[in-house]
């Protein structure tokens, strides 16, 4: 609930000023994502072995970085401190916490980005690299923490 809250919050002041990026998909079409829209061509269907890394990381992700910040916001619902229908509740919240999970986020992205995915054999579809410039040669962005 708490993570919904935010990601409330963050859409309500995105809407004001919106991000776009145009990037190619893997068929070479052109796709263009404005903050706030869902993107559809992010993923695509296979066997779950293809899955495995990505949703390992996530799990690690949530378990490192987000739960403790899940517990917190649900905390503040559950105490009556925020409403998610409440905008004044969405805005305070976000500018109160927003800079503070950004940071934990950026540093556990940070901490897995020392490691390099290895090439492996057989598996062509793992790609292997720094997921940071994995994702600048991809997006042509560098992500910064």
């Amino acid at each position: 609930m708490a993570q919904a809250t935010l990601a409330a919050a963050n859409a309500t002041l995105a809407a004001a000023n919106p991000i776009t990026v145009t990037y190619e998909d893997r068929n070479g079409n052109d796709r263009t994502f404005t903050q706030g829209d869902r993107i559809r061509s992010c993923h695509h269907y296979g066997t779950s072995t293809r899955n495995v890394r990505i949703e390992s990381w996530w799990l690690l992700l949530r378990k490192g970085a987000v739960q403790y910040w899940m517990r917190v916001f649900g905390s503040l619902v559950d105490a009556g401190h925020f409403s998610k229908e409440d905008l004044a509740d969405q805005i305070a919240m976000y500018a109160v916490y927003g800079p503070e999970v950004r940071r934990d986020l950026a540093n556990y992205v940070g901490v897995s980005n020392t490691r390099v995915i290895r090439k492996q054999r057989n598996r062509e579809h793992v790609v292997s690299g720094i997921p940071a410039d994995q994702w600048a040669a991809t997006w042509k962005l560098r992500l910064t923490g």
